[in-house]
């Protein structure tokens, strides 16, 4: 085999038993999949089962029993007015801590409306010859455009008398109407 042959035949790692033929170059192994490594059997199913009920199920199970067993007591334990003053108690506790979150990106975009505008007020002394410079991009893209569209214009202006002078029909979604001027 050829030298090319060789490189070629390296790159697309054609050669049974690689290892052997490049001497101490490393081979890397395949990575397997952790999930791969198990055998699904009654035992890991089982495991995993357990698991679940113990790390996910139970616990959430408790979260909720706790929840039904504050609000049963709650209605035993108070009258209807000291119910609705732990009930406004209670959304307080949920609120407060919600506006809290909610006030630091408030804090930030007021502090961004401040930097937009000093940044605004103090940019058109430093940046002058730059808005010069776009300003002239954007004039001459805009009569580039004008040279590019005004041929096309032209030629349906053109189209448009002709096909009205040989009075083709028009489209049926557009019925002909007596124009009164």
């Amino acid at each position: 085999m050829s030298r090319t042959g060789i490189r070629f035949a390296l790159l697309c790692d054609i050669r049974p038993n690689r290892a052997v033929q490049e001497g101490p170059l490393r081979v890397r192994q395949p990575t397997v999949a952790r999930a791969a490594e198990y055998v699904r059997t009654a035992e890991v199913m089982a495991r995993h089962r357990r698991e679940m009920l113990n790390q996910v199920y139970l616990p959430l199970a408790g979260v909720v029993l706790l929840i039904v067993v504050v609000m049963a007591g709650i209605a035993i334990a108070f009258s209807p007015d000291k119910i609705g003053t732990v009930a406004a108690f209670m959304s307080l506790l949920i609120l407060v801590p919600a506006v809290l979150v909610c006030l630091v990106p408030y804090l930030l975009f007021v502090a961004l409306a401040f930097g937009v505008n000093w940044l605004n007020r103090w940019l058109p002394r430093r940046l002058r010859t730059t808005r010069r410079v776009v300003h002239t991009a954007n004039e001459g893209s805009y009569q580039v455009a004008r040279r590019v569209v005004n041929p096309i214009i032209w030629v349906s202006q053109r189209l448009a008398w002709a096909e009205r002078f040989l009075g083709a029909k028009p489209p049926k979604a557009f019925p002909i109407t007596d124009r009164k001027v």
